[in-house]
């Protein structure tokens, strides 16, 4: 009798500890052990390895597992790798006083077939997908609809502005918008729109409960700014274009790519954007639930600028078709590709004439088959490190002479 019991306690824990073991927090690649978070009475989104599927569990202890019906693709899919979640406390009740649900938690992750997706917990047990605007489902899907898709938009081919995939990575604190960025890897040149393939834009939705307690996702809107005029038609004409700014990203001032952190604004109901720019700054914009107001950029980086190019200060090429001619250029810290502070530097220039490059790396100026003729030309240099800090301008005169 006795052996009998201890075989029953040895298999008992045998099964607890493998039942623990079964689950990943988010972001963790160690397992938990007995007293690991899984005995936490806070809320908290894991990950069940053995049935691979995200799984909300509550301060009950009662677990939801996080898949949904997606009435675009007509199946049941799965987050399998939470990538970001915001929950909500146990006291909130729904936005909407009609709801019997309430929200207990938004979920940004991968799915079973490798797409981004977002999921919807609520109290009951029930887990949701938001309803696409778009197309009036409720779908997980993020990725937009490919360049061969779709017809009747713009001048009969909607691939002007399809082609774009969608990637959910940040939510903000209220859960009232989603941050991310649209990545078109083949780019777009029709209708005279050009979109050059690896172009990237961040942009963001505002998620709604509608009066029925079901929630839509809005259309994305591109974080870009551009000058509106005052009159009622120029106003009326950007409305409209506002909704395809993945189509005008050149027109726009600023766009941000990376988005990294979204707080709320000084000004009830808006909120900043922070994130690194198309240049590679750090830009903060501020939005609202509809618009995107402002953009600036913001310059916290401390230490010293990286070195300046000291000559030569002018240079005359004789050239030879076919032949290259490198120009080097002199820098006030000799054989370094550091700044004082340790970080790397690049050249850059402003536009430069026709025929002549510079290696961004080396600083090596090339003139190779620019127009016939004997002219000068003034190319402005600097140089900028790593952290966004830039060198004083240098300027630098080619005198351009055909061969006597």
């Amino acid at each position: 009798m006795r052996s009998k019991k201890v075989f029953f306690l040895t298999v008992l824990t045998v099964v607890f500890f493998s039942c623990s073991n079964s689950f990943l927090p988010i972001g963790s690649d160690d397992q938990l052990g007995i007293d690991g978070s899984l005995a936490s009475t806070e809320p908290e989104i894991i990950v069940d390895s053995d049935r691979n599927v995200a799984v909300f569990r509550g301060s009950d202890g009662v677990s939801i597992d996080i898949e949904s019906d997606d009435e675009e693709l007509d199946k049941t899919v799965k987050c399998v790798t939470p990538l970001q979640s915001i929950i909500f406390p146990e006291n909130q009740v729904s936005r909407n006083a009609s709801s019997q649900r309430s929200l207990k938690s938004i979920v940004i992750g991968k799915s079973d077939d490798g797409e981004t997706g977002i999921w919807l917990v609520f109290n009951d047990g029930t887990v949701r997908n938001p309803i696409n605007e778009e197309t009036g489902k409720r779908t997980s899907r993020f990725r937009g609809v490919s360049q061969e898709d779709g017809e009747g938009f713009l001048g009969n081919d909607i691939r002007a502005f399809l082609g774009w995939t969608y990637h959910p990575e940040i939510i903000s604190e209220d859960g009232k918008i989603i941050g991310g960025y649209a990545y078109n890897e083949s780019g777009f040149d029709k209708h005279r729109i050009f979109i050059a393939p690896g172009s990237q834009a961040g942009l963001y939705w505002r998620l709604h409960e509608r009066s029925d307690g079901s929630y839509i996702l809005t259309r994305p809107n591109v974080i870009g700014v551009k000058e509106i005029g005052e009159d009622l038609l120029s106003r009326f004409l950007w409305r409209i274009l506002s909704r395809l700014k993945l189509l005008f990203l050149d027109s726009l001032d600023n766009y941000l790519i990376n988005v990294t952190e979204i707080t709320s604004g000084d000004v009830e109901g808006t909120y900043e954007i922070n994130g690194s720019d198309k240049d590679n700054q750090q830009s903060k914009a501020l939005v609202n639930l509809w618009n995107v107001l402002s953009i600036e950029t913001v310059n916290n980086q401390t230490g010293n600028n990286p070195y300046n190019i000291i000559g030569p200060e002018e240079v005359t090429v004789i050239f030879d078709y076919g032949e290259e001619t490198p120009i080097t250029l002199d820098i006030d810290s000799p054989d370094s590709s550091l700044d004082p502070d340790g970080d790397s530097v690049l050249f850059f220039s402003g536009e430069l004439p026709e025929g002549v490059t510079l290696d961004a790396t080396t600083g090596i100026i090339t003139v190779l088959n620019p127009p016939k003729g004997d002219y000068d030309e003034t190319i402005t240099l600097w140089t900028e490190d790593e952290t966004g800090l830039r060198s004083d301008q240098f300027y630098l005169v080619i005198h351009f002479r055909m061969p006597s």
